[in-house]
C-alpha cells in the first residue's frame, strides 16, 4: 500500500473516531442505549477487527468500546492532573507570598536593630591614675575613667579620694550626698506664704559679682526706709535650711543692712554681718529650724535702699 493511500485511510479512521467520540460525549456517554448505537455503527463500518498493512506497518483496532473507555479515563486523569497542578500553583503562590512577607519583616527588624545600634552611646575607657599634691594615690587604674558621648566620668574610688576625710559618700533617692544625708529636701519657695512685704520672685538676675542667679527671691524696697520680709509656713515638717545670699547688680552703693531669720515670730536664729554692694555672695548652711511652724526672713536696712537676693533655698530634715 503506498503512503498516500495509507495516510488517507488513517486520516479517515481518526476523523471517524473523533466524530464518534464527539457524538459520544455530546449525548451523555453514560447511557447504555447510546453506547450500543455507537458500537453498532463502528462494527458496520469496520467490523470487529481493522488491519491496515503496508510497508511492514500494522494498525489494528480490535475493541472500540475499550478505546473509548480508555479515552474517557484519560480525560478524567487529565482533569485530575490539571486540578492537582492548579493546587500546586496556588500552594506555590501562597508560599511565595509568605516568603515575601517574611523577607519584609526581616528587613524591617534589621533596620530597627541598625537604628538601635546607631542610637547606642559610644564608650571609651581610660586607665587613669591619681596624684594629689605631688603624692601618688593608690587606686585601681583599670578603666577608672570612661568617656560616654564626649562626657567624662570618673570611678567612685577616685571621687572618694577627692573628698575630705571627714565626709562620706551616700547614694539615696537617686541623689549623691557628700557629707550629711539630706532627707525630705524641699524648695523653700514652694512652701505656703503666710505673709510677704516688698519681696518678689524672679527667674533670672545677676548679682554684684557678675554671677547668674535663677529662681529666687528679691527683697526690693519701695523706699530707703522700709524693711522687706517674707514668712513661710513649714508646719513643723523641717529641721534645717540652706540658702545663698547675694546683692543684685546696680544696687545703691551707699546702702547697707542685715539679713535676719526668725522662727515663730520670736526666736532669732540668724543675723548676718552688714550687707552692701561690696558683699561677696555667701551661703548659710544647716541653719536649725527646730521644726518650727513659721520662718521669717527679713532684710533690715540701716541706710539706703538695699536690695538682696536669696537663691537655692531648701529645707530638710
Amino acid at each position: 500500500m503506498n503512503k498516500t493511500i495509507k495516510a488517507a485511510l488513517i486520516t479517515g479512521i481518526l476523523g471517524f473516531m473523533g466524530t464518534v467520540a464527539a457524538a459520544f460525549w455530546g449525548t451523555n456517554a453514560g447511557k447504555d442505549a447510546e453506547k450500543k448505537v455507537i458500537q453498532n455503527e463502528i462494527n458496520e463500518a469496520f467490523g470487529d477487527v481493522i488491519n491496515v498493512i503496508g510497508d511492514d506497518n500494522n494498525v489494528t483496532i480490535n475493541d472500540i468500546k475499550g478505546l473509548i473507555e480508555d479515552y474517557q479515563n484519560m480525560q478524567i486523569q487529565n482533569k485530575s492532573l490539571l486540578d492537582q497542578n492548579t493546587k500546586y500553583f496556588d500552594d506555590l503562590t501562597e508560599a511565595n507570598n509568605k516568603l515575601k512577607n517574611l523577607e519584609n519583616d526581616t528587613n524591617q527588624k534589621v533596620e530597627e536593630l541598625q537604628n538601635q545600634i546607631n542610637a547606642m552611646p559610644s564608650f571609651e575607657y581610660t586607665n587613669l591614675g591619681l596624684c594629689i599634691d605631688v603624692e601618688d594615690i593608690s587606686i585601681n587604674k583599670n578603666n577608672s575613667m570612661v568617656t560616654i558621648d564626649g562626657r567624662e566620668y570618673l570611678s567612685k574610688e577616685i571621687v572618694e579620694k577627692l573628698i575630705p576625710d571627714n565626709h562620706n559618700i551616700t547614694i539615696k533617692d537617686d541623689t549623691l550626698f557628700i557629707g550629711n544625708v539630706v532627707v525630705d529636701k524641699a524648695n523653700l519657695l514652694d512652701q505656703f506664704i503666710n505673709q510677704s512685704f516688698i519681696v518678689e520672685n524672679f527667674t533670672n538676675a545677676v548679682d554684684s559679682y557678675g554671677n547668674n542667679r535663677v529662681n529666687g527671691l528679691c527683697f526690693n524696697p519701695t523706699s530707703r526706709y522700709d524693711d522687706s520680709y517674707i514668712v513661710y509656713s513649714l508646719k513643723q515638717k523641717y529641721a534645717y535650711m540652706d540658702l545663698w545670699i547675694s546683692v543684685p547688680e546696680n544696687t545703691d552703693p551707699d546702702s547697707n543692712g542685715k539679713l535676719i531669720i526668725t522662727l515663730n515670730n520670736n526666736e532669732t536664729v540668724y543675723t548676718s554681718e552688714d550687707i552692701s554692694l561690696l558683699t561677696k555672695p555667701f551661703k548659710i548652711e544647716k541653719l536649725s529650724l527646730n521644726n518650727c511652724d513659721l520662718v521669717e526672713i527679713c532684710l533690715n536696712r540701716n541706710s539706703g535702699a538695699l536690695r538682696c537676693l536669696i537663691t537655692e533655698a531648701v529645707v530638710y530634715n
